[in-house]
């Protein structure tokens, strides 16, 4: 969540020309900041390739369900909402390997709003289905990236939304980073303790 400048998983603002973790402004306190974004690139989020993350390796065998994540368009250089356009945001995960790649299509027009208000976007991860379902699009074999994630990039753009990117400059801020799997059986037992214990006591 970047507080007191950490940065473990090694997020970085692609093509940003400032890629900084600020102290405060985020939801709350740390964030990542981006600024800039030259030329015909989108504003992007992505983890460093190689980077020790939990957000790498085979998403099937970790049982993950899903990432989220908040987000904040401060400003861009239009200062209108740019939704309509295909700013609605896409999650994609890639296995550099093969240069094979699973993108969501996000489709939450706020993430294209310069009204600097934090967002949360929730992307569902079906790592234990054969197929991905609604709001994905594959390059490759589904099974293939999903056990072999190498880097995740969130982009402010969608491009399935058919529009054509032509860059944004723009600030940007990324927060709270998190990737959800499913809790081991142990865990699982200690917390239907827990719930048993409160249970007694309430009695």
């Amino acid at each position: 969540d970047f507080e007191g400048g950490a940065n473990a998983s090694g997020w970085n603002w692609v093509f940003a020309t400032s890629s900084t973790v600020q102290a405060a402004g985020g939801n709350p306190d740390g964030y990542l900041e981006g600024t800039g974004f030259p030329g015909f690139n989108t504003p992007q989020v992505a983890t460093t390739p190689g980077a020790a993350t939990p957000f790498h390796g085979d998403y099937r065998a970790m049982q993950v369900t899903e990432i989220s994540f908040d987000t904040n368009m401060f400003s861009n250089q239009f200062n209108m909402d740019l939704s309509g356009y295909g700013f609605t945001g896409s999650l994609t995960l890639k296995d550099n390997d093969t240069f094979e790649q699973a993108t969501y299509s996000i489709n939450n027009p706020a993430i294209g709003s310069p009204r600097g208000v934090w967002v949360n976007v929730v992307v569902p991860i079906p790592s234990q289905n054969a197929a991905p379902g609604a709001g994905w699009n594959v390059i490759g074999d589904w099974n293939t990236v999903i056990q072999g994630v190498d880097e995740v990039v969130f982009d402010t753009f969608d491009p399935y939304s058919g529009w054509v990117s032509n860059g944004l400059t723009a600030h940007m801020g990324v927060d709270n980073m998190a990737i959800s799997v499913v809790p081991e059986p142990a865990t699982m037992a200690l917390l239907g303790l827990g719930s048993f214990a409160l249970m007694r006591r309430r009695r």
